[in-house]
C-alpha cells in the first residue's frame, strides 16, 4: 500500500483528511468557517437598570453596577468591618 501525503506543493506530512495533512486540512477548514461564519440568533437588545431614572446597562440582579452594590451592601451588613 502506497502511503498518502498532503497534496499541498512541497508538503511531505501524511494524508489526513480530503486530500491534506492534518496542519493543512485544519487551516483551510478554519478559514473556510471564519468566511462563512453567520450569527444564528440576533444580538439581544442591551437591557437598562430597572432603578428609577437609571439608563446605565445592567449589571446584575437587574440593575447597573452602581445600585448592585448598594444593594449588595445593604445586604451583607454595610461592608467590611475592622
Amino acid at each position: 500500500m502506497i502511503a498518502r501525503t498532503c497534496s499541498v506543493e512541497g508538503c511531505q506530512r501524511p494524508y489526513y483528511a480530503k486530500g491534506f495533512c492534518a496542519h493543512h486540512y485544519h487551516k483551510n477548514r478554519n478559514s473556510m468557517l471564519a468566511a462563512t461564519k453567520k450569527t444564528v440568533w440576533p444580538a439581544a437588545p442591551q437591557k437598562k437598570c430597572v432603578a428609577w431614572l437609571c439608563d446605565e446597562p445592567v449589571y446584575g440582579m437587574g440593575v447597573c453596577e452602581k445600585h448592585y452594590r448598594e444593594w449588595r451592601m445593604e445586604e451583607v451588613g454595610g461592608g467590611i468591618k475592622r
